[in-house]
């Protein structure tokens, strides 16, 4: 679906950006006036490597290992063309560990604070057709509070399954995925320009 459209044509998230513009210098602004940037998705689907390529900065913890990430990682930065924003790496929310609860609700409260949300879907099988009732669950969670979700298949570099998946997410959210390597500096600008829309 296309984004809400408001006054003189403009999304919400483009009004919004503007406000902040006129408001603030980028290099001393706080974070609750930064465009907040929440990605989502499975443990191992590569959070933090986005985050990471989007920086430009080794920002978050990068491993094979499960759960790697178990807390909230912020990163206050500078995106060209959007302004001062916060990117959120978020724990994987597929995390069924002794304190998974605890980190969904703390997702949950960064998600409350999200201006805009990359969902990454479909990391479970890099083969065949995944398991999608988490994304399903947090698509339905973003859309309830009215944010605009950035769908992405990442790893395409080394998934087979990239065209079937890519069509099962348009059927189910109506919305083309990005398909992205978070190795490739095309896909990173691909994201920073479905921000800006």
């Amino acid at each position: 679906p296309q984004p809400e459209i408001h006054k003189r044509g403009q999304t919400r998230l483009q009004i919004l950006m503007k406000k902040r513009k006129k408001r603030m210098n980028t290099t001393n602004t706080p974070n609750s006036e930064r465009l907040h940037i929440v990605i989502l998705g499975a443990t191992n689907s590569g959070k933090s490597s986005l985050l990471n390529a989007i920086t430009g900065q080794q920002t978050s913890v990068v491993s094979d290992v499960e759960g790697t990430t178990t807390n909230m990682i912020y990163k206050a930065i500078e995106l060209p063309g959007i302004g001062a924003s916060l990117i959120v790496d978020t724990p994987g929310f597929d995390d069924h560990s002794i304190l998974g609860e605890k980190r969904m609700q703390q997702t949950l409260l960064a998600v409350d604070k999200a201006d805009v949300a990359i969902l990454i879907c479909g990391n479970k099988s890099l083969t065949d057709m995944p398991d999608l009732s988490s994304e399903i669950e947090w698509f339905g969670k973003l859309k309830e509070r009215k944010i605009p979700v950035i769908t992405v298949i990442n790893k395409i570099d080394i998934r087979t399954n990239t065209s079937e998946l890519s069509r099962r997410l348009y059927e189910l959210f109506g919305q083309k995925a990005l398909e992205i390597s978070v190795s490739s500096p095309e896909s990173i600008e691909n994201i920073r320009q479905s921000i800006l829309k």
